[in-house]
């Protein structure tokens, strides 16, 4: 898609400018053994809960204590900066949604791997929505002609996902649906999950694509109402996200990570952290063993929404 690429070099410029300022240039030393001398964990979740940099800290000094490493965590790492800082050598651990996954495996030769899923159920999905009072939205088919709201390009639930549901049910061009005037009246990147939902509830975007998680939580934390919104669509569920490494890292050194993070039972941890992304209905909260093959229809999907993965 024409405009996706445009955008995505954009996107990927600016990206590469924020890895050499969050964590400059370079692998990190290595020891005798080629086993790194410091583990970085980008961290992108934080500010969702203030209490998650303690329990985030927490985790950091145990896995240390594991593996005999120091670990550090570098905050406020988006997706697109983690994948160009791993594949500098920059950062060794890195969540990951599925797109990002596909496009981390293409970027680094296939020089990276999934080391945990995260601690959610497959019913993880996008809803399509509009507000509860607006009469002339009830399907996807009415979403023509109206103004509408993705997360950002690099977004599995907030882009992927939604665009290529919208192509596949209703035969649209994939390189003209993110155009004005296309089939909505105007598209917007809002950025962020939850500044969809307030843009739709505001009146800002007609409708919008967001996480099915996204809404529950908002009105967990008292934020809105959720008769204001109405549900007028669903994608197929999609792939849980995962922790990725880099596997240039010894590969006995990778087990013991997967090994511990698979045994950490912290239900504070696991609450502060990945509350946020819609966990909170898992009746266990435990990393799980990873599953190369969840990813890969994503990377077809891409395909045929002529998405630039190289």
């Amino acid at each position: 898609m024409k405009t996706f690429l445009r955008k995505g070099l954009c996107i990927f410029v600016l990206a590469l400018l924020a890895t050499m300022l969050l964590v400059g240039c370079g692998d990190s030393d290595v020891d005798e053994y080629g086993r790194p001398r410091v583990i970085r964990i980008g961290l992108t979740i934080d500010d969702n809960d203030p209490f998650a940099g303690d329990v985030n800290q927490r985790f950091m000094d145990a896995l240390s204590e594991h593996i005999g490493i120091p670990v550090q965590g570098v905050p406020d790492v988006t997706y697109l900066v983690a994948i160009e800082a791993m594949r500098g050598g920059n950062l060794e651990i890195a969540t990951m949604s599925s797109f990002n996954f596909v496009q981390a495996s293409r970027a680094m030769d296939g020089e990276i791997e999934i080391l945990v899923h995260a601690p959610f159920d497959d019913t993880s999905r996008t809803q399509f929505i509009t507000r509860a009072d607006n009469d002339a939205i009830n399907s996807i088919e009415d979403l023509r002609g109206n103004t509408f709201a993705f997360v950002n390009h690099a977004s599995t639930s907030g882009f992927m996902f939604p665009a290529y549901y919208l192509v596949a049910q209703l035969g649209l061009n994939p390189d003209l649906l993110s155009n004005s005037g296309y089939f909505f009246s105007s598209v917007a990147m809002s950025g962020a999950h939850d500044a969809s939902v307030m843009g739709v509830l505001l009146g800002d975007f007609d409708a919008a694509a967001v996480f099915n998680g996204q809404i529950p939580n908002m009105a967990e934390a008292g934020l809105i109402n959720p008769d204001d919104i109405k549900v007028i669509g669903e994608t197929r569920p999609f792939p849980i996200p995962a922790y990725a490494i880099r596997s240039g890292i010894p590969a006995d050194l990778i087990q013991e990570i997967r090994e511990f993070m698979l045994a950490w039972d912290d239900e504070e941890y696991f609450e502060a952290v990945w509350n946020v992304w819609g966990g909170d209905g898992n009746t266990e909260w435990r990393y799980s063993v990873p599953n190369p093959e969840s990813f890969a229809y994503v990377e077809s999907m891409m395909i045929s929404l002529g998405m630039d993965i190289d």
